[in-house]
């Protein structure tokens, strides 16, 4: 029998997609184009999660313009310190090279994470992710590799 292990969720039909995902105790999946994270609170058994950031043309004029002429997008990521099984996490910035998104991870409150795939300036705390067992760290910008020696 053919069992989905996965499933791929837009700003489309949301809510049916989360129904479906918790019935079938789905524990991978991949976000892409959204900005609002607060639907992770109801899938709390997700392991892997891909976040790709890609906003939608409609949203540009939202955008708080910087002094660059650049436009920045701030993301409320908090949602995703619910997931209390989260093994494997990677978020991808392929927001149009004009936008520069805005966040923070705080991986010290995600104590389970084994497996991480983010840029530099979005996460805090490195030093933090006990359990981590593999890190690709896009644009890591230390002089040295010093906060990952208390790593495992």
């Amino acid at each position: 029998v053919n069992q989905a292990d996965g499933l791929v969720i837009e700003n489309l039909q949301l809510q049916q997609m989360l129904d479906y995902l918790n019935e079938k105790d789905i524990r991978s999946v991949y976000v892409y184009g959204m900005e609002n994270f607060v639907f992770l609170r109801e899938c709390s058994r997700v392991e892997h999660l891909k976040i790709e950031l890609r906003l939608s043309f409609r949203e540009f004029s939202k955008l708080k313009k910087r002094r660059s002429g650049n436009l920045e997008k701030e993301y409320d990521i908090s949602p995703l310190y619910n997931l209390k099984n989260i093994r494997g996490l990677s978020i991808i910035n392929n927001e149009e090279p004009f936008i520069i998104p805005k966040m923070k991870l705080d991986l010290s409150k995600l104590p389970t994470l084994e497996y991480i795939c983010i840029d530099d300036c979005f996460i805090e705390n490195l030093s933090e992710a006990k359990n981590l067992r593999s890190a690709w760290v896009n644009y890591y910008h230390k002089e040295d590799f010093q906060e990952l020696s208390s790593l495992e």
